[in-house]
């Protein structure tokens, strides 16, 4: 193929790429990227595997205290141990890193014990629950009504709890 042939055929593409339709995706075809957009909160403490959260990120927080209210939060600033976050206590803070996850202090008008937060996310499409291990807590978002979890948290505790997990 001469080398002229071959810029104009080129070009062609290029231009008729150009001129195409951009193909549209619906909200509900893009998979929710739940690994880094939801976490697990103890107190004022929220641990997510996402290392990039900006500081005032957005943050919906489902209080698992079997209450209705939704709470809204901001990241306030990457967590220092023990000092802002429970989960980064001695006994607790190397299993919990070794997991994966950041820490990051957040603020919020609501005291809070557990919860969990998303980014990103209506809350109102998915089910929040939790359970103890011997352990720890494996926190658990699912389809509203459905038992299929979509994403799993564990908080390694320190101590020994009663076991409510099946």
């Amino acid at each position: 193929m001469k080398k002229q042939s071959y810029f104009g055929l080129l070009a062609s593409a290029m231009l008729l790429t150009a001129c195409a339709e951009p193909t549209h995706i619906q909200p509900t075809e893009v998979m929710a990227d739940f690994e880094h957009n939801v976490g697990w909160l103890h107190g004022s403490c929220l641990a997510i595997k996402n290392d990039y959260i900006v500081n005032n990120t957005k943050l919906t927080l489902v209080p698992l205290d079997n209450s209705e209210n939704v709470i809204t939060a901001r990241i306030a600033r990457p967590a220092e141990a023990g000092k802002d976050c429970l989960a980064l206590l001695e006994d607790r803070a190397t299993v919990n890193l070794t997991n994966g996850y950041s820490f990051y202090a957040i603020n919020t008008d609501t005291d809070i014990d557990l919860a969990i937060g998303v980014i990103d996310m209506d809350v109102k499409l998915y089910g929040f629950d939790y359970c103890s291990t011997t352990e720890g807590l494996v926190f658990k978002l699912t389809n509203a009504g459905q038992p299929q979890a979509l994403w799993r948290g564990y908080y390694y505790l320190g101590y020994d709890t009663e076991t409510t997990c099946e």
